[in-house]
Order: structure tokens, then sequence, then C-alpha cells
């Protein structure tokens, strides 16, 4: 059995024993982002628009995860939009199609690839929801 520490230690970082990884969606509080990680892997960073980078594979070409910045703005601002309500996992595809919805300067809906991107985000995110804790510390 693993010391406490360790064992939360390892549950942020989406580890449940030592040395095993399981795909895990954390919000990260300092940053204001959520990331999930499909596997452990290398990954590249593919800054998509202000609110969703792309993790890819760094020797495959392949997603692995996706982050959003900003999340606690942008979920409290479209959370009505969203229809969470509380007590309820958050599925990360209702976060991200309601942040595709929203209208965007013409600059930022001129990013070359950025219609599919979000697609290769909710093919990646299909299945994942951010925890009950986390939805509490994204509430504060």
């Amino acid at each position: 059995m693993d010391p406490p520490y360790l064992q939360d230690l390892m549950n942020g970082l989406g580890i449940t024993e030592l040395g095993i990884f399981q795909p895990s969606a954390r919000y990260h509080h300092g940053m204001d982002m959520v990331e999930y990680h499909a596997e452990n892997s290398t990954t590249v960073t593919d800054w998509v628009d202000p609110r969703l980078s792309l993790i890819s594979h760094g020797h495959e070409d392949r997603v692995v995860g996706v982050k959003f910045d900003g999340f606690k703005y942008e979920f409290q601002r479209l959370r009505n939009k969203i229809g969470w309500r509380e007590g309820q996992l958050l599925p990360l595809t209702d976060y991200l199609d309601a942040i595709r919805q929203e209208e965007v300067s013409e600059e930022i809906a001129s990013i070359p690839g950025r219609d599919q991107k979000y697609d290769l985000a909710r093919k990646c995110i299909r299945q994942v929801h951010l925890t009950a804790e986390d939805m509490q510390e994204i509430l504060g």
C-alpha cells in the first residue's frame, strides 16, 4: 500500500497503481485549465484557439488528449447553455460543443483547420467526464 501523500499525487496524475496509467481529465486550479490525457506518452501541444489545444502523440500522427484554457471562466459563463446541474458529472463534449458554438472574432474563425481540430477533440473526449471533485473546485 502506498503512503496517502503518494496516493493523492498518483490520483492527480491519473495513475491508479505505481506505474499504471489511467486516462483522466483533471482541472488545474492555478492555471484555470482542464487537461485530458488518453495515454501516457511523449506529447506535442497544438494550439487551436484561445480556449482549446490538442495534445498529440510525440511520434505518431494522432490526438491523445485535449487542453481547455480559461475553463472556470468559460464554464461559469456557459453553464446554463450547457445545461449542467449541480451534482452531475460534466461531459467534456458538452463543454466543447458550447465553446465551439460561441461567436468568435473573424481572426479566430479563420484559423486554418480549426473546425477539423474541434472534430478531432470531440472524438478524443467522447466518453470523458469531469469528476464531482473537480466540479466542486471549479464552482469554488
